[in-house]
């Protein structure tokens, strides 16, 4: 016979594993709802006439100016939970080693087949310094969901913010990247229940 002590212990062990597979469960099915779209600067449209925004071997060069956008337009992920914000990634590089601050801004607007265009507000990403022409920086453009709502396309305006930056000659804009939470994979799972007939 068994020794009952034995079988608790036994038992406790095997309550733990299982704990512990489930927590290592959980925690890889919430990174896996983090997604990432990128975008080279090349894929963004723009008026070929504007002289203030062109094409450079890295990427888009850009004027300090507010006056021309680049634009991404997509269609609304499929997978997006729809309530969490967007974020929006903008991976740049100045063109000289003159010391100053890079800001750029986003006009998000979205539409269904038949809608007409219209104009929105701008969203401001953080002020970033930048000193060294040979350096890579980054910018975070965070997007409240409901900018979003349910449309089916994404038509987003991207341009760069004077006079409030302080660095006044050209950066060349190289990739956008839009990261957002997908819906969980187990919110479309069934898993049945079983019970002793």
């Amino acid at each position: 016979m068994i020794d009952p002590i034995k079988k608790r212990r036994w038992w406790f062990l095997v309550i733990v594993a299982v704990f512990l597979l489930a927590v290592s469960a959980v925690q890889e099915v919430a990174a896996a709802q983090l997604r990432s779209l990128a975008f080279p600067a090349f894929s963004l449209a723009f008026d070929p006439a504007n002289p203030n925004l062109v094409h450079n071997y890295d990427g888009l060069r850009w004027k300090f100016t507010y006056s021309v956008s680049a634009n991404l337009v997509l269609p609304r992920p499929p997978d997006w939970d729809g309530a969490s914000d967007i974020q929006i990634r903008i991976f740049f590089k100045p063109t000289s080693n003159t010391p100053g601050t890079v800001r750029f801004f986003v006009r998000p607007r979205v539409y269904d087949p038949g809608d007409t265009t219209y104009d929105t507000s701008g969203v401001f990403s953080e002020l970033v310094s930048v000193s060294n022409v040979s350096q890579f920086s980054q910018m975070t453009i965070t997007i409240p969901a409901t900018r979003f709502g349910t449309k089916s396309w994404w038509y987003l305006a991207i341009q760069r913010d004077s006079p409030v930056p302080t660095y006044l000659d050209d950066v060349v804009v190289c990739s956008v990247a839009i990261g957002y939470t997908a819906i969980s994979p187990l919110s479309s799972t069934f898993l049945p229940i079983v019970t002793k007939q």
